[in-house]
């Protein structure tokens, strides 16, 4: 099976070249470029992407924006981060945030593509099962109480879905960008798929409701529904979809001189926004969000103490002075203030943001 990896970097003499090198892998793994935050995200959605790599400083949507959707949304797929412009702390603070490797330009290509095979191999590392019964298979992993990821690919569709165990138990399942129990519907109604099995889940969250023989029975009511219907689910999904697509919808990425689109920018700040939404004691009473650069010298010396003392990587910091409202400090390429209000809960807004 050819996997895709996803390339972000605005230097479009860099994509072409790393695109020319990497047609010797082309019976493992395709090339999708993508020129910068945005058209990587738009791929995304679009995609089945098995690995990510992605340049710091990109206009539009940056490195650590990418990288801070990839981990909520996709949060699966590997994420390597190259840059020409690294800082003595860089390698610990995007390590900390979710990626899995750190590269400093000039890369080394063979030394780039051999992480990528090492970490497609993961996927598979638990073993590929084709023309398995997912029903069976699934409900062995309930009673082995396995902990895992697992990869389906539904053979009459060419679709791709991912389902989240641990300790036996379906916690979030995944199509594109959709979680949760419609996903699981689907991918548990496709009947002609292979699996691979990764031995490790990086999903924190549940998100399934209802235990897993009531999804399975609820995913067989839908599919003969469908069935009846004369539609498969994801055919029932394309028509309900036919009114909302552009009439005049473009390729993605440039990969053989297609267009780049055009998308809305997504902001880092709306990003930590979206994030801290999800629970309302975190969002409550937030005065003001926004990028306070000037923090950078603060961040860097606090990093340092860390380090000294082994605290480990600095995620974020609280700043209380007597004159004025506490702030919590993000670090990131884009550095960020949360003024917290009188009715903040400092202790949820940094548990969401840890």
């Amino acid at each position: 099976m050819i996997r895709k990896v996803l390339i972000a970097d605005d230097d479009q003499t860099l994509l072409k070249l790393l695109s020319k090198k990497f047609e010797k892998f082309s019976g493992v793994f395709e090339p999708v470029l993508a020129l910068d935050g945005i058209n990587a995200v738009n791929i995304l959605e679009k995609e089945a992407v098995s690995l990510v790599i992605s340049d710091l400083q990109m206009p539009r949507l940056d490195g650590f924006a990418l990288l801070s959707h990839i981990k909520e949304f996709y949060p699966d797929i590997p994420v390597i981060i190259i840059t020409a412009f690294g800082k003595p702390k860089s390698r610990q603070v995007i390590l900390s945030q979710g990626a899995v490797e750190y590269l400093e330009k000039p890369i080394v290509i063979d030394d780039l593509a051999n992480m990528i095979l090492k970490y497609l191999n993961k996927e598979t590392e638990g073993g590929l099962l084709n023309n398995a019964s997912l029903e069976m298979f699934i409900q062995l992993i309930e009673m082995e109480l396995k902990t895992c990821t697992i990869r389906v690919n539904d053979k009459k569709s060419d679709k791709k879905g991912v389902l989240f165990f641990k300790e036996g138990e379906l916690v979030d399942a995944r199509i594109g960008k959709a979680h949760g129990n419609q996903a699981a519907y689907k991918i548990f109604a496709w009947s002609e798929v292979s699996i691979s099995i990764e031995n490790h889940c990086l999903q924190k969250r549940r998100i399934i409701e209802g235990d897993l023989q009531a999804i399975l029975l609820e995913a067989m009511r839908l599919k003969d529904e469908s069935t009846n219907d004369g539609l498969s689910l994801d055919e029932d999904d394309e028509i309900n979809s036919v009114n909302t697509a552009p009439q005049n919808a473009q390729p993605l990425g440039i990969l053989n001189n297609q267009p780049v689109i055009e998308a809305p920018v997504i902001s880092p700040i709306k990003i930590l926004e979206n994030k801290l939404k999800k629970s309302a004691k975190a969002a409550l009473g937030i005065e003001n969000i926004k990028i306070e650069s000037e923090k950078e010298a603060l961040l860097e010396y606090i990093a340092m103490l860390g380090e000294l003392f082994k605290c480990g990587s600095l995620k974020l910091i609280s700043i209380a002075e007597s004159d004025k409202p506490e702030k919590i400090i993000v670090p990131g390429n884009d550095i960020i203030s949360i003024e917290l209000g009188p009715k903040s809960s400092r202790d949820d807004i940094i548990k969401i943001l840890s």
